[in-house]
C-alpha cells in the first residue's frame, strides 16, 4: 500500500482489492498480507507527522480487513508489514491495537537499528526522542586525514562522495587525532561544509593547529547510503584496535 506521490503500491483500497482478486486467480501466487512503507509520509516527530503515519497505518489495517472479509487470502494468518526505521514504535502501536478477522502478525523492517547513525537517525529515531527509556549508539565513522590548510579556517581531507553519505547530511565531526594516532580530543568544533568526489571541507577556528597528516574522524547521517559504499568495514574495539573485518551486501 501507498499513498497518491509516494512510492510504489496501491493508492486506494479498491486497486488493492483488485489486486488481490487477480492473485486469487491466479495459480502461481498467494497472498499472505499486506506491505507498505510510512517513512517518507513524516518530515518530522511533530504532530503533523505523527497523525499522516497513523492514518497510513490505519488505511493497511482496514485493507486487510477488507481483504479478510472478502476471503482473499490463502492462509488463515495475515501479515502487516511496515515499519522503517525513523516510525516502527507508532507502527508497532497501530497495528498491535487492531482486531482483524484473522490472527495477524505485525512485521516491522527497522533495519538502521543495525547502525544507527550520528544524524538523520540520531534526530528522528524513536529512542532518539526525549524521554526515550533506552538509546542506541552510533557504530560507524568514517576516518580521514588532513590533506592540506590552504588558507585560514578550512582544511582539506581525504575523503569524499565516493566514501560518505551525503543525501541526507555531511559528516559530523567527532574526533581528532594526531598523525599518529595519539592525543584523541573532541572535534565539536569543527564543521564540514562541503564534499566534492575525493574531499571534504572542513571549517576550523583560525587557531585550531590541526596539521596534514592529522586524522579526522566523523559520524556519519544515513547508514542505508554508507553500506551502499562500504563494501568492507574494519571492527574495532574502544581503543580503535581492529579486532576483526566485515564484508556487507546491501
Amino acid at each position: 500500500m501507498s499513498v497518491s506521490g509516494g512510492r510504489t503500491g496501491c493508492r486506494s483500497q479498491q486497486e488493492a482489492l483488485k489486486i488481490a482478486e487477480a492473485i486469487k486467480a491466479s495459480s502461481a501466487l498467494q497472498l499472505v498480507g499486506v506491505a507498505g512503507y510510512e517513512g517518507a509520509l513524516g518530515a518530522g516527530r511533530d504532530a503533523e507527522g505523527v497523525r499522516r503515519v497513523k492514518e497510513y497505518c490505519q488505511m493497511m489495517v482496514s485493507t486487510a480487513a477488507l481483504l479478510a472479509e472478502k476471503q482473499l487470502f490463502s492462509s488463515e494468518h495475515i501479515i502487516l508489514s511496515a515499519g522503517g526505521g525513523a516510525w516502527f514504535d507508532v507502527v508497532t502501536e497501530c497495528f498491535t491495537a487492531t482486531t482483524l478477522p484473522l490472527p495477524m502478525t505485525p512485521l516491522i523492517r527497522s533495519g538502521a537499528y543495525m547502525a544507527h547513525d550520528s544524524g538523520l537517525y540520531a534526530r528522528i529515531a524513536p529512542f532518539a526522542q526525549p524521554g526515550a527509556s533506552h538509546h542506541f549508539d552510533a557504530a560507524l565513522e568514517i576516518w580521514g586525514r588532513v590533506l592540506s590548510r590552504p588558507e585560514p579556517g578550512l582544511a582539506f581531507i581525504d575523503f569524499g562522495r565516493r566514501d560518505v553519505p551525503f543525501d541526507q547530511d555531511l559528516p559530523n565531526p567527532l574526533w581528532i587525532r594526531n598523525a599518529d594516532g595519539s592525543e584523541p580530543r573532541s572535534a565539536a568544533h569543527l564543521r564540514i561544509s562541503d564534499v566534492n568526489d575525493q574531499h571534504a571541507y572542513l571549517l576550523l577556528p583560525d587557531d585550531e593547529g590541526l596539521q596534514p597528516g592529522d586524522w579526522v574522524g566523523c559520524g556519519i547521517s544515513h547508514p542505508c547510503t554508507a553500506f551502499d559504499k562500504w563494501r568492507y568495514l574494519p571492527l574495532v574495539d574502544d581503543d580503535y584496535c581492529v579486532t576483526d573485518s566485515l564484508e556487507t551486501a546491501f
